[in-house]
């Protein structure tokens, strides 16, 4: 049972390892002097995307023009959403 309990442990922290860096593959940029807050990609707001990133997805701006992507969110498969 111990043993069972640690395979599934671990394979859920390789899970969790995997995705971390997924996103921090993905590179973007967002306008400078959006205000800090979540977008998803097809707002004017997200600039760029690329490594392996998808519009379809949802991403932090700061007003500096940094961005980070957090991965595919089903609000951003029809439009614009932001919450900021």
């Amino acid at each position: 049972m111990l043993f069972k309990l640690l395979t599934v442990a671990l394979a859920a922290i390789a899970t969790v390892n995997a995705a971390a860096i997924e996103e921090r593959a993905v590179t973007c940029s967002c306008a400078v002097g959006t205000p800090q807050g979540q977008y998803c990609g097809l707002c004017p707001e997200v600039l760029s995307v690329s490594g392996g990133g998808s519009y379809l997805g949802i991403f932090e701006c700061n007003p500096g023009g940094g961005c980070h992507y957090y991965g595919s969110r089903t609000e951003c498969e029809n439009g614009c959403h932001r919450w900021t």
